[in-house]
C-alpha cells in the first residue's frame, strides 16, 4: 500500500541482510547471555526479581513488597542505568550491534542499579534516591 517503492525496496533490502546475517540465532544468542547476565545481577545484589519474557524482549520484573512503588523502582532504575551509560528502560531489545562486552556492561550497571534500589526498598527512601521526574506509562500519559 506504499506510494512508492523506496520502502519496498528497503524492506526487501533489510529481510535479505538478516536472513544473510543469520539474525534469527543470533537475537536468540543475545537475549538468552542477556536474561543470563541479569538474572545473576539480581542475585549477586540479593534483590528479589528475574529477567523474564522472550529472547527478543526481555524485562525485568522486580518483586515489590508494595505495588505502589513500581513507579518510583522502574524510574530509579531508567535513572541509574543512565548513570552507569546504558540507556534503556526495564526491558531490553537486542540489536546485530550488541557484543558480549555490551552485555557484560549492562549486567554490571544493572547489579549497581539494584543494589542502589535494594537499599532504596530496605530503607523507604526511594524518592531520596530520585533525581528524575516518575516514568510515565506511554499510552496511559496520553488519556489522562
Amino acid at each position: 500500500y506504499w506510494s512508492d517503492n523506496i520502502g519496498l525496496a528497503a524492506a526487501l533490502t533489510t529481510i535479505r541482510e538478516l536472513k544473510r546475517r543469520d539474525a534469527k540465532t543470533r537475537f536468540r544468542e543475545i537475549g538468552e547471555q542477556l536474561r543470563s547476565a541479569l538474572n545473576d545481577a539480581f542475585r549477586a545484589a540479593d534483590l528479589a526479581g528475574a529477567c523474564l519474557g522472550l529472547h527478543t524482549n526481555p524485562y525485568l520484573q522486580i518483586d515489590l513488597p508494595d505495588e505502589s512503588l513500581r513507579p518510583q523502582v522502574n524510574t530509579l532504575f531508567v535513572q541509574e542505568m543512565a548513570r552507569r551509560g546504558i540507556h534503556c528502560l526495564p526491558a531490553f531489545k537486542a540489536t546485530l550491534a550488541h557484543t558480549q562486552r555490551d552485555i557484560d556492561q549492562t549486567a554490571a550497571a544493572a547489579y549497581e542499579t539494584f543494589r542502589i534500589i535494594r537499599h532504596g526498598l530496605k530503607t523507604a527512601q526511594l524518592d531520596d534516591l530520585l533525581v528524575a521526574d516518575l516514568k510515565k506509562e506511554p499510552f496511559r500519559r496520553q488519556v489522562r
